[in-house]
């Protein structure tokens, strides 16, 4: 072999371990979209990130003050302990009313090491919204959180 045709085969090998590479990384870098800034399905999509990479400060960010009080002495361990799992959300339905959201979306879940893992069926989300001081915030405890109803003026649950 002739140390041109060497060279030239060196030179295809190397393009192709970088076209390979360049794959690989985008493929890696493609993900979720993400949702428009200021949405309350962008306030959905990062509580849910939260609770995938087990970060309760972060979920309980965007709980509304009043919500946040009352679930402040609840257990975290529904989003800290929750094990190796991976969560696929779709958006289902957005509806918006003044200052008021309902964002539904569809929630399966992975455990173990994808793509062999084993997989929750996929269920239906619903996560109630407020926009409080231009920030949308969960009213109604968001999955997988749970908190004490709120109890009306007269002594019963209320909403």
């Amino acid at each position: 072999m002739s140390r041109s045709t060497l060279s030239l085969l060196v030179m295809a090998a190397l393009l192709v371990i970088a076209v390979g590479a360049a794959a690989l990384i985008a493929s890696l870098r493609s993900g979720e979209d993400e949702l428009p800034a200021g949405t309350p399905e962008r306030t959905v999509q990062l509580y849910l990130k939260a609770v995938e990479d087990h970060d309760a400060t972060e979920a309980f960010s965007y709980l509304a003050p009043s919500l946040s009080a009352r679930c402040a002495s609840f257990p975290r361990e529904e989003i800290t302990q929750r094990g190796s799992s991976s969560i696929r959300a779709t958006l289902d339905e957005v509806r918006v009313d003044g200052d008021r959201a309902t964002v539904r979306v569809g929630l399966s879940e992975t455990f173990g090491n994808a793509p062999f893992g084993t997989s929750d069926p996929k269920q239906s989300l619903t996560f109630e919204l407020q926009q409080i001081e231009g920030q949308w915030r969960f009213t109604e405890a968001p999955w997988p959180l749970y908190c004490a109803p709120k109890l009306s003026s007269a002594g019963g649950l209320g909403r």
